[in-house]
């Protein structure tokens, strides 16, 4: 059984997700030495479901990273498997095949799975 949600609701529940995302990418500006991160904002912190699809991206991010980091955590869930990975993980790969195509670019997946039983 679903249940649709009004518009309120959503409006609320979306702000929400926006706000998580663009919390991450605060603090990798804040922390981060390279002036790539933190001028240029040449990242992305975004948020995915299971499955490994795009639920909400920070706001300040490049749009690039819309269709490449979705990419590579269904790559990481592939290769090891969801059943494999636990809370805290930290998944970091260098492959230019996996990502964004540059030999330079890291990217790093955080494992957290969030209980939807009340």
């Amino acid at each position: 059984m679903s249940s649709r949600l009004d518009a309120i609701t959503l409006e609320v529940l979306w702000t929400r997700l926006i706000s998580v995302v663009d919390e991450a990418a605060k603090a990798i500006v804040r922390t981060s030495f390279s002036t790539l991160s933190n001028e240029a904002n040449d990242f992305a912190c975004m948020l995915t479901d299971a499955r490994g699809y795009s639920l909400a991206q920070n706001s300040g991010s490049i749009p690039s990273f819309i269709g490449t980091l979705p990419a590579t955590v269904r790559h990481f869930l592939r290769a090891m498997g969801a059943a494999a990975m636990r809370p805290g993980d930290v998944l970091i790969t260098n492959d230019a095949w996996m990502g964004t195509g540059h030999m330079s670019s890291k990217r790093a997946r955080c494992s957290r799975r969030v209980s939807t039983s009340r």
